[in-house]
């Protein structure tokens, strides 16, 4: 299987700081690949450097064997990588479809008109994405009304409308109930049947565990583990400094009897 992403030696400084440090691993065309750590490991600065909503200080990143560590996040976008933010940003002033479509046709590459004026593909692209996460009964809602886990479910529609190949989730379930974890969890897996690779960063990590092929764990920038899950959960470095004995035991019970 190919790679689709590949990031090789990338780091980002804030002054002294490596938020992350020469890190490398490779993302393959189709997988569900998680990202945890704890707390300032990194996480959302890699996304941010992958996105182009920061530019890397050192490494190359490779989309599809294309560099994108130098291009500006707009161009990335249209590259057919996507993304949701931990906090979800909107449009107050747009209903839940103007935010859609919105994102449609910012994913074609056409420069913004009036709503008039939005084509009858970004249309049909923007009540699939709402179909797909429950919203066709919200649709003319304004977004500044939603609740947070409606929040995350348009963050994810918007997302899912600029037709991305790869798809970035960063906390999708912070947050939210149990019920409304499992919902967005039914969501990413609609996502990858349609051959959507998916990363996602998760500190729930019942959830992370459930749904990636191979996890990343980072710490202070670094990559200290990477592989399947259940490989993942017994490393004694990952226990240390993240999941400690207790979760760790707990998750590999869980994935035991999932497998009984």
């Amino acid at each position: 299987m190919p790679a689709i992403l590949e990031v090789d030696g990338v780091s980002k400084h804030f002054g002294a700081l490596a938020a992350v440090d020469e890190l490398s691993f490779e993302v393959q065309e189709g997988e569900v690949f998680g990202i945890a750590g704890p707390n300032g490991a990194g996480k959302t600065a890699l996304f941010d450097v992958i996105t182009g909503e920061s530019r890397a200080s050192g490494g190359k990143i490779r989309f599809r064997g294309r560099e994108i560590q130098d291009l500006k996040a707009n161009s990335i976008c249209r590259l057919g990588i996507a993304r949701t933010f931990q906090i979800p940003a909107i449009f107050p002033s747009q209903t839940v479809l103007g935010t859609i479509i919105l994102a449609a046709h910012f994913g074609k590459h056409r420069p913004l008109r009036g709503a008039s004026r939005y084509s009858r593909d970004e249309f049909d692209l923007a009540l699939e994405a709402a179909e797909l996460v429950e919203l066709t009964g919200d649709l003319g809602r304004p977004a500044d009304s939603l609740t947070q886990f409606e929040l995350k479910r348009l963050m994810i529609a918007a997302a899912l409308a600029t037709s991305p190949a790869m798809f970035m989730l960063d906390e999708p379930v912070g947050g939210l109930t149990e019920k409304e974890a499992e919902k967005v969890v039914g969501y990413v897996q609609k996502v990858k049947a349609r051959g959507i690779t998916i990363l996602i960063i998760e500190h729930v990590m019942r959830v992370l565990m459930g749904i990636s092929e191979r996890v990343l764990i980072m710490n202070q920038g670094k990559r200290i583990c990477q592989g399947v899950p259940a490989e993942v959960v017994r490393d004694p470095e990952v226990i240390r400094v993240y999941l400690g004995k207790t979760v760790a035991a707990a998750l590999t019970a869980e994935a035991e009897g999932a497998h009984a």
